[in-house]
């Protein structure tokens, strides 16, 4: 983290921290809960060091940013934010979180649009038997013999679902991308970027727990590694669940973020090195 001020403020006397910061983590929707990523940083911890070693107006930046934790908390604190990271996913995973103030009707209307666009048809597909289902045809795009890493079980991303996934999850995402405003249309695509943790067969399910309580094992081993048993939620029921989260993440944003003067776009976003800070 790096700081610059103006202000006659003394960034060469302040004291390290000494007291131990006790992790909240779960008590902020903005970072946990929406959408799972690797390693999530607890957000009070992070507010405790933007307080102590910035000032207000201050740029913060986080040049391994991953979801952006440091960098939204220092908008929620009114410094401006700088984003780095190489991964584009979480560069827009971030940005999604960032967002504020927005229209909770307008994404609860997005959110309906493409409800009444696709919600009966994969419910009916879930009502299927496998068989009957193997016979539906897939008439919406997916990411078809895209390749995977050499260390994952099977060799394309389209091997990752099951077939009824693939029917499924290509007839949500096109009508997602069927809604005309690009902030609620993203809005949306991470509530489904949410549901694909969940809705793919490297999703684990504990032994005597209900089936929906796991997790894929991409965020667990970091490799494509398909299940032995596959679980097959319904992709609706998930992204429902999804978008609830998300409704409760925009809905604090809008408080904490949208509130301030300039909000989330006092931040700047980039995918790019840590090693090109200077360019």
């Amino acid at each position: 983290m790096t700081a610059t001020s103006l202000s006659s403020f003394s960034y060469s006397a302040i004291q390290p921290i000494t007291t131990y910061i006790v992790p909240q983590k779960q008590a902020a929707k903005r970072h946990y809960g929406s959408h799972q990523y690797f390693t999530k940083r607890a957000w009070n911890v992070v507010q405790a060091y933007i307080n102590h070693f910035t000032q207000p107006g201050d740029v913060v930046c986080d040049p391994y940013a991953g979801t952006g934790v440091t960098v939204i908390e220092a908008l929620v604190l009114n410094r401006k934010g700088i984003y780095v990271d190489i991964s584009q996913w979480a560069k827009f995973l971030a940005e999604q979180v960032a967002v504020a103030p927005v229209s909770i009707n307008k994404l609860v209307e997005a959110f309906q649009t493409v409800e009444s666009g696709c919600a009966e048809r994969i419910n009916q597909l879930w009502a299927m038997s496998e068989v009957d289902a193997d016979s539906v045809p897939v008439t919406r795009l997916y990411p078809k013999d895209f390749p995977l890493p050499r260390n994952a079980d099977v060799p394309f991303v389209h091997d990752l679902f099951t077939y009824r996934q693939l029917v499924a999850l290509s007839e949500l995402y096109y009508h997602i991308q069927s809604i005309p405003d690009p902030v609620y249309r993203d809005l949306l695509r991470y509530a489904f970027s949410a549901t694909l943790y969940m809705c793919n067969r490297t999703f684990i399910s504990a032994k005597g727990r209900k089936e929906s309580r796991g997790g894929s094992s991409i965020f667990s081993i970091y490799r494509y590694k398909v299940a032995k048993r596959t679980v097959e939620l319904n992709p609706w029921s998930v992204f429902q669940g999804r978008f609830k989260r998300l409704l409760a993440c925009k809905k604090e944003t809008n408080q904490v973020i949208g509130t301030n003067t300039d909000g989330s776009s006092s931040a700047t976003f980039i995918k790019g090195y840590a090693q090109e800070l200077t360019n």
